[in-house]
């Protein structure tokens, strides 16, 4: 897994390097490798990111090692000759043509940190299916609601897609039907989502869609949907959501865990005003040659920082299984688990071969293998959901192995015969369990290692008279 480029120590400290500075009046802080770094330039990279809004301000002495760690990730990518890879020097060419420059705006700092953060959302995103736009009319159930509350929704839901039928308006009908507000007062529109981050039922009523249709009425946990899917791409121009990503970058200038959670999130803070562009935004005005040295500085640690860290260590399987195991108190769960899956059946023959197709089958493989197994001609006879449960994420997990249920069954209209498969877990058995928060901290002990062994091999001198003057002159 890919930490974001907002890891990169703190964002909003990249590249200082190239501004010129009297030499009488501006003296040498630091030199780094043989390369000195005026006080100005310091300054400039402590203020940055010591301005209104950012959170986690920071005094002198605790910014100055994180600034070191940067000039030296900085040599090591020039020592790597980074600079002289053709993706480097295309991206860089098309700074200097003026393509990037707009990007400007909030600093090449934080720019090349949204530019990274956007390739690689929007790559994950494509490779998962893209993004859907769906449009919902929603009736909610609670699942404790008696009976009667769910054929009297089971009923209205029905009438709502007899109207649809006819040919009225399904914006209209969402305004005025729909109990999602929110979602209601954009006639049922729901944001960007991508495969995996909604509920499965609405994910499979949607993926049977072609852009424009409409669903049947279907039932999940919470209630009763009618779905239309309005459009899908495979993710958002980074024009229009520019602002966005700039916002979440600036919010982040500390490093922090990327976990799938989070990428969720940031693609739907993506969409949240997707109409704005850069156009009204002015290029930040200074030094030409100043702001080619912060992009090329920027393009050079978000590589070099992919190839040693971020990429390597989750490729390190070795590596994550020996840090799982060293490090297992660290990964215990408040609560219990079930490493599962649900599953309904249209017959009880069905039910039961599933149990059997599944005994002698990798967990991984079992949604993929009860979909060809029970799917032909178009016809599904069993439904199923897989994954790692706590209690409160499925109904029917909720029912037969925690004990909750309550209240409204957990079943699925025209399948009937319902099990669960699978183990309950007091913590989890292996990395695939908590992969996501393994591969992130073993990104971060790696980093650690890889900084520590940069210490060692430049050398790193601290004039401490001059930084005592820092922002005192």
């Amino acid at each position: 897994m890919r930490r974001t480029p907002s890891a990169l120590l703190l964002v909003g400290m990249l590249l200082t390097g190239s501004m010129v500075f009297g030499q009488t009046a501006d003296p040498v802080v630091m030199t780094i490798n043989g390369k000195a770094v005026t006080r100005s330039e310091f300054e400039y990279s402590y203020n940055k990111n010591n301005a209104a809004g950012v959170i986690d301000k920071k005094s002198v002495e605790d910014y100055l090692p994180l600034f070191v760690d940067y000039k030296l990730k900085i040599e090591a990518a020039l020592d790597a000759h980074l600079d002289t890879l053709s993706s480097f020097r295309s991206n860089l060419a098309a700074y200097c043509s003026g393509q990037a420059r707009p990007a400007m705006v909030s600093g090449m700092d934080v720019e090349v940190a949204a530019r990274s953060l956007y390739e690689d959302v929007k790559r994950r995103t494509a490779a998962n299916g893209g993004l859907y736009k769906v449009a919902q009319i929603y009736l909610h159930v609670g699942q404790r609601a008696p009976r009667s509350a769910e054929m009297a929704a089971r009923q209205r839901i029905d009438s709502i897609y007899r109207v649809l039928q006819r040919g009225d308006d399904f914006a209209a009908l969402a305004r005025r039907s729909s109990e999602d507000k929110r979602s209601a007062a954009r006639g049922g529109e729901l944001p960007w989502m991508q495969r995996g981050e909604m509920l499965a039922e609405v994910e499979t009523a949607m993926l049977a869609l072609k852009v424009g249709e409409m669903s049947r009425p279907f039932e999940s946990p919470s209630g009763f949907h009618i779905i239309k899917l309005i459009e899908k791409r495979d993710f958002l121009p980074y024009d229009s959501v520019h602002a966005d990503l700039l916002k979440w970058v600036e919010r982040q200038n500390v490093r922090k865990r990327m976990t799938g959670r989070r990428i969720r999130q940031i693609v739907e803070t993506l969409q949240t005003d997707s109409s704005r562009t850069m156009d009204d935004r002015r290029i930040i005005s200074g030094s030409r040659d100043f702001l080619m040295q912060e992009y090329r500085d920027g393009l050079l640690l978000y590589d070099i920082c992919s190839r040693r860290v971020w990429d390597s260590a989750a490729r390190d399987e070795a590596g994550l299984e020996r840090y799982f195991r060293k490090n297992k108190k660290k990964y215990r769960w408040g609560q219990p688990r079930y490493k599962g899956i649900a599953y309904y059946a249209k017959t009880k023959k069905e039910l039961k071969a599933v149990k059997k197709l599944l005994k002698t089958a990798d967990f991984n493989s079992w949604a993929d293998m009860i979909k060809r197994t029970f799917s032909q001609d178009g016809v599904t006879t069993v439904r199923a959901r897989q994954g790692l449960f706590k209690p409160g994420d499925d109904l029917l997990v909720d029912a037969k192995v925690f004990g909750n249920g309550v209240g409204r069954s957990a079943t699925v209209e025209g399948y009937p015969y319902m099990a669960v498969y699978g183990k309950k877990l007091k913590a989890p058995k292996s990395i695939d369990d908590v992969r996501h928060l393994v591969v992130a901290d073993y990104q971060e002990e790696r980093e650690k290692d890889w900084v520590n062994g940069l210490r060692k091999k430049y050398t790193v001198s601290i004039d401490r008279d001059v930084l005592q003057t820092v922002n005192k002159h």
